[in-house]
């Protein structure tokens, strides 16, 4: 998986959309070392990625610390490197837990989540919708090109409708009810051909 993205990083640094910054906003709960994107909120952040191609497109941040974390690094490894059991207050996925073994993601979670208070949040773009003359053909290239791709990316598709998801809500979404997210941008049409060029298929 993280081959795919290595390949493609600068692309997908430049032509993704940005999230708004009421996700992380609505996902929170106030925890004394929160300030109010994610650096704006936080005194500290570690981002993860298993592809240092991806790493290497990141926008440096005084508040952000980037860590290569491979597949291949073992559970205890990896909860310390990011600080131990019970030591985040937040821990957030971007349109990429669709690609995560959630069997060896999902304890690691419980193992650094804050207790109580510590919260889990995913999201993904899904689909781009442009214009009723458009949207078709995009859906006819994503259904054509569906099952040759890993299996996981249905949940994106399904908009992690059917994403295994066993925390409690905080009041934002919960497994098998996630929140729609609105996302508008301005594009070129070969901007949405860049954007597409991104995808996994």
């Amino acid at each position: 998986m993280a081959d795919l993205f290595e390949t493609q990083a600068e692309i997908y640094a430049k032509i993704r959309p940005k999230y708004p910054r009421g996700v992380v906003r609505s996902t929170r709960r106030p925890h004394p070392t929160s300030r109010r994107g994610l650096a704006d909120h936080y005194d500290r952040v570690v981002a993860t990625d298993v592809s240092e191609g991806q790493l290497k497109q990141a926008a440096p941040h005084p508040k952000i610390r980037y860590l290569h974390t491979p597949i291949s690094m073992p559970e205890d490894d990896l909860v310390a490197l990011l600080g131990g059991e019970s030591s985040v207050d937040l821990v957030t996925v971007a349109t990429a837990v669709h690609w995560f073994d959630l069997q060896k993601f999902y304890p690691v979670v419980e193992r650094v989540l804050r207790k109580p208070g510590g919260v889990v949040a995913v999201w993904s773009y899904g689909l781009i919708r442009v214009c009723p003359s458009f949207d078709p053909i995009v859906r006819r290239f994503v259904d054509t090109t569906l099952p040759f791709c890993n299996p996981n990316i249905r949940l994106v598709a399904e908009e992690y409708r059917s994403l295994p998801f066993p925390f409690d809500s905080v009041g934002v979404g919960a497994e098998g009810q996630p929140v729609a997210l609105e996302m508008k941008t301005e594009a070129s049409f070969e901007g949405i051909l860049q954007l597409m060029r991104s995808w996994s298929p």
